[in-house]
């Protein structure tokens, strides 16, 4: 149900129509709280299927065409930094980090996130936007090569003992 009303909120009316259609279902129908029936059965009836595109930038590994929402490349496969003013993957052409905790973020997004919150989102830090420079695009080329090297290294091997363990606890 907060699917449905977070997608028509957020301007995703396809995404909430698919919802609410799945939710009209007689299988699931009986579960609807009367408070949102209303709503849905309205956002089934009118069918608005515009949906608001999301913005598409380049792979800052491979250079392929993502939406910005995107944290993993699906060309190259390779993870990519969130933005902690955004949530969007952070790019080289515009890279800063919280002054505090080193964070990655897009500079001008985590500027404007600094104009009505002060704080760092990840380390609750007082930051200065006069301290927030845009990283040099050699500091952004070893950012992003140290970035994919600490992923590959943080994925923990899985032993074949270990899963027996996790059986018996079963």
């Amino acid at each position: 149900t907060s699917t449905v009303i977070e997608c028509f909120r957020s301007g995703l009316k396809k995404s909430a129509f698919e919802f609410a259609t799945t939710l009209l279902q007689p299988e699931y129908r009986k579960q609807l709280d009367d408070k949102y029936k209303k709503k849905i059965e309205t956002i089934v009836r009118k069918k608005d299927l515009s949906q608001v595109e999301d913005e598409q930038e380049g792979c800052p590994y491979c250079g392929t065409d993502l939406p910005l929402s995107a944290l993993k490349c699906y060309n190259c496969q390779k993870r990519l930094p969130m933005c902690i003013g955004s949530g969007y993957f952070c790019n080289k052409t515009d890279l800063t980090k919280c002054t505090n905790c080193s964070f990655p973020a897009r500079r001008s997004r985590f500027v404007k996130y600094l104009e009505d919150n002060p704080q760092c989102m990840m380390c609750q830090a007082d930051i200065s936007v006069s301290r927030l420079a845009t990283c040099s695009p050699d500091e952004a080329a070893a950012f992003f090569e140290a970035y994919e090297e600490r992923i590959d290294t943080s994925a923990a091997p899985v032993d074949a003992e270990d899963d027996d363990d996790d059986a018996e606890m079963i």
